[in-house]
């Protein structure tokens, strides 16, 4: 629980702002939940409880994914929302986002 603002509101915020790694860590179960945050921009949705080495390989995991596309040039701080460049043929700001995302589904 967060004093004053909840998770998603806290998650779209920062992703307007921020091109980092988030991952959501919350009571909440339901698939609506699950879908919500990931819309909202998280990177992952983890449901408690959970498993502590779990949790820290999803960290790293998503630490290194991160490491990788700003190595690549993927991550511009300078665009708004540090919006990594759009692949040709999409519209800046649609990109995948892992399993469902835009790339396995054919967009």
């Amino acid at each position: 629980m967060l004093p004053g603002l909840d998770g998603f509101a806290l998650c779209s915020t920062l992703r307007e702002t921020l091109d980092i790694p988030i991952l959501m860590v919350t009571a909440r179960q339901e698939d609506i939940d699950k879908i919500k945050g990931l819309g909202l921009g998280a990177d992952d949705y983890i449901t408690k409880p959970f498993s502590p080495s779990v949790l820290v390989a999803r960290i790293k995991a998503h630490l290194a994914q991160y490491d990788r596309l700003k190595q690549a040039g993927g991550v511009d701080r300078t665009s708004p929302a540090g919006q990594r460049p759009a692949p040709e043929g999409r519209p800046p700001g649609l990109r995948g986002r892992g399993r469902g995302g835009l790339e396995e589904q054919g967009v």
